[in-house]
């Protein structure tokens, strides 16, 4: 925040007369604007203090939705699958801050570097610094995004970064305001591997394969509430991770063609590569694939893999 000032001359012509001419009128310039100083300088000071209260509670925001993750999670899977979700989701938050503290943030935002990845501020070694405060790090750490990644990106000096000082990428760099390639992209990709990799639950495809339905076992715990909230949530999602990257610098509407265009991709990838995910955190996926009339014939439903 730019601070208030002002000075005699601006003042003085509020009384008729010169400040030269004048000397009451020099003396109530000169308190009026000892005021406006006094003034601005709490100003500044209410400007930090909120700014430096914005970072921390951001942060902790994401805990409460780590455990809206988990409560979607322990909902859309079986009973018995409800505790390895829920641990998960527990040890997610436990390794990720020591990980990050050690040296995740590191790896993000020190400078100089590579290019590629950071090499300093080792277990916060030399933290705060005059660019680097604790606020800052508990906002990046609360998210714990893809360190290297970031980098590439949001650092001064990443290979990427639209703010280094020469060679830009392009002409320009890449501008990823709010993370859809550094966080959503990256995470997004993590889940499609380990989904193929892992392959799907047994019992999830018959050996036509057709979908089989295989119900998670809390609707309470996912939606909280009786109507489809799935179906609501993972289209807003897939809209925010769409434009989450070019928010800063394009037109309002474009949100909505991003949002559609990649919802259209990402389902035909999650149809056609028949990919298996409970919960499906692939949030570009409007709506829930349903299964057809086949797939739910009483011998695949009377399979022991498809019981609760």
């Amino acid at each position: 925040m730019e601070p208030l000032t002002c000075s005699v001359s601006d003042l003085a012509p509020l009384f008729g007369v010169t400040a030269a001419n004048d000397t009451s009128s020099a003396a109530r310039a000169t308190y009026l604007c000892s005021r406006f100083s006094t003034i601005s300088n709490s100003l500044s000071d209410t400007s930090y203090a909120v700014n430096n209260t914005y970072l921390p509670f951001s942060a902790y925001l994401v805990f409460a939705m780590q455990l809206g993750f988990a409560m979607l999670g322990a909902g859309s899977v079986r009973a018995k699958n409800t505790m390895n979700i829920m641990l998960t989701n527990v040890l997610d938050a436990d390794a990720g801050a020591l990980s990050y503290y050690l040296f995740g943030f590191a790896f993000a935002f020190c400078s100089p570097s590579n290019g590629f990845i950071g090499h300093h501020f080792f277990g916060l070694k030399s933290v705060p610094s005059p660019d680097i405060d604790y606020s800052f790090f508990l906002n990046q750490w609360a998210f714990a995004i893809a360190a290297a990644v970031s980098h590439w990106f949001w650092s001064g000096d990443g290979w990427a970064s639209p703010t280094r000082p020469d060679n830009l990428l392009f002409g320009s760099g890449v501008i990823d305001f709010a993370g859809f390639g550094v966080v959503h992209m990256v995470g997004g990709m993590a889940g499609l591997w380990g989904a193929l990799i892992e392959g799907p639950r047994i019992g999830r495809f018959d050996h036509m394969g057709r979908s089989v339905v295989l119900r998670g076992h809390s609707v309470s715990l996912v939606v909280l509430g009786h109507w489809n909230v799935i179906d609501v949530c993972n289209g807003l999602l897939g809209g925010f991770a769409a434009i989450t990257s070019g928010c800063s610098v394009v037109e309002p509407w474009t949100a909505i063609v991003c949002g559609v265009d990649l919802t259209r991709h990402g389902g035909f990838a999650y149809v056609y590569h028949e990919e298996d995910d409970p919960s499906q955190k692939p949030t570009f996926m409007m709506r829930r694939v349903e299964p057809t009339n086949e797939s739910t014939t009483p011998d695949y439903q009377n399979s022991p893999t498809t019981n609760i």
